[in-house]
């Protein structure tokens, strides 16, 4: 065989492999789905909206419900901020839209007001339970319902007030009950249970208000932060679904009660946030030796005396019991009726009972209620990308976004090292134009 006709051959397959596309590493769940159905829904202006006119290359779809107060307000505000972040060669490119789950409660008032609560500017959905179903399916989001029912009458069943929590610089704490009679009956704000609570239990608070910035503590309880900013008082809010003080994304005076948390903690910097009072606890010192509970009422003490701090309202801790809680597939949130397993990924409430949990969302599903779901479709309208719950940042989500941008508009690669398919052209190439040469000279000789 002609030999300059095999470096041919190998010269164009090599090229071939060059322009392959190699996998993109994406940071989110990996899809490989078909195009979701169109669909017609109703936004927060009581306005028709259809899914294939909404305008971007790219589409960004969350399932969220404003009566969730801990997972969907940070969903919320993660994408305001990733519309924020996007650069301005893509920004006009990529929508987004939020979903309710909760079509009964989430009308379109409720929305205008979730939306501008939170001040963003893409439109929120809602429409009729049957409607909403067929997006669902389409979307493989399975909706369940009853944990969103027991999420929304958690506080009620357990006859829990708001409360404040705070913790000292030297580790010191309190746990203050609110009263619903001294907040707004509307749209009462952190703020609003904050300095009521205080005065209440007449605790001094010293605050500022900043035109821009709201409301800042200064000082509780004549506990002052010092003007070298060494250390100063973090607001913190109680997350339900994994029952877990977090640090505030907003304001206390953009805190709406009900909403973003039903209570709110002010801890010094420089302090220990394990020691943060939980809400509901009712927390005491437990001498194990001698089985009964001593006289230290900070946690602090009780642990540097050698005792145990425990929380009487609950059972007492044990392996063999968390294990066979939940069917061994959750952990038990709330109490009395209000009690409820939060099942692991892939688990739900066996037939309807609340304190076990079974395998049954299908693989290609996710579901709602226990977590959320944020999906990025790419132009066909096809959900490429999952971002499960609200424990992702920014910066890898923004990241996805350019990525798939890139692929979609076949962009060339970012500036930097060059990509496997330049390397192998240029090898290719280079290994071609050697063997030529090499073949020239042997015919030479000969």
């Amino acid at each position: 065989m002609n030999s300059r006709f095999v470096i041919a051959v190998t010269l164009v397959a090599c090229l071939l492999i060059s322009s392959v596309p190699t996998a993109s590493a994406y940071k989110g769940h990996v899809l490989g789905r078909t195009a979701v159905d169109d669909f017609v829904l109703v936004d927060a202006h009581s306005e028709n909206v259809s899914l294939y006119t909404i305008q971007g290359d790219l589409l960004i779809v969350s399932f969220i419900f404003t009566r969730c107060t801990t997972v969907c307000p940070v969903i919320t505000q993660n994408l305001k901020s990733v519309q924020a972040g996007l650069s301005s060669d893509i920004a006009d490119d990529v929508g987004i839209i939020s979903i309710t789950v909760d079509p009964a409660y989430d009308t379109p008032e409720v929305l205008h007001d979730y939306t501008h609560i939170h001040d963003v500017n893409w439109p929120h959905l809602t429409g009729s339970e049957e409607i909403l179903q067929t997006v669902w399916d389409s979307f493989g989001v399975a909706v369940a319902k009853e944990v969103i029912d027991a999420h929304v009458s958690i506080n009620s069943s357990q006859g829990m007030e708001n409360q404040v929590s705070i913790v000292y610089p030297d580790n010191t704490t309190m746990l203050l009950d609110g009263h619903t009679q001294t907040l707004p009956s509307e749209n009462a704000t952190g703020w609003d249970l904050t300095e009521s609570t205080l005065e209440m239990h007449n605790i001094s608070l010293n605050y500022s208000v900043h035109e821009t910035w709201g409301t800042s503590v200064n000082g509780i309880n004549d506990v002052d932060a010092p003007s070298d900013y060494s250390w100063w008082w973090a607001l913190y809010l109680w997350n339900e679904t994994n029952s877990s003080w977090q640090e505030s994304p907003i304001g206390i005076d953009s805190v709406i009660l009900g909403q973003n948390t039903d209570h709110v903690a002010w801890a010094a910097s420089n302090s220990n946030l394990s020691y943060l009072p939980i809400p509901g606890s009712e927390m005491a010192c437990h001498d194990s030796a001698t089985n009964t509970t001593t006289n230290h009422s900070q946690q602090i003490d009780c642990e540097n005396s050698g005792n145990m701090w425990t929380n009487q309202t609950h059972e007492p801790y044990s392996d063999e019991g968390e294990i066979a809680k939940c069917g061994g597939h959750g952990w038990e949130m709330g109490q009395g009726e209000g009690k409820h397993c939060m099942c692991d990924d892939g688990f739900e409430w066996a037939d309807g009972d609340k304190l076990s949990c079974e395998g049954a969302t299908p693989a290609d599903q996710f579901e709602v209620g226990h977590s959320t779901i944020t999906y990025i479709l790419d132009n066909e309208r096809k959900p490429r990308i999952a971002w499960i719950g609200d424990d992702w940042h920014v910066e890898d989500f923004i990241s996805d976004v350019e990525e798939l941008y890139s692929a979609e508009n076949d962009l060339p690669e970012k500036p930097g090292m060059p990509g496997f398919g330049v390397v192998m052209a240029v090898s290719a190439l280079g290994l071609t134009a050697i063997a030529i040469n090499v073949r020239s000279s042997d015919e030479d000789e000969e």
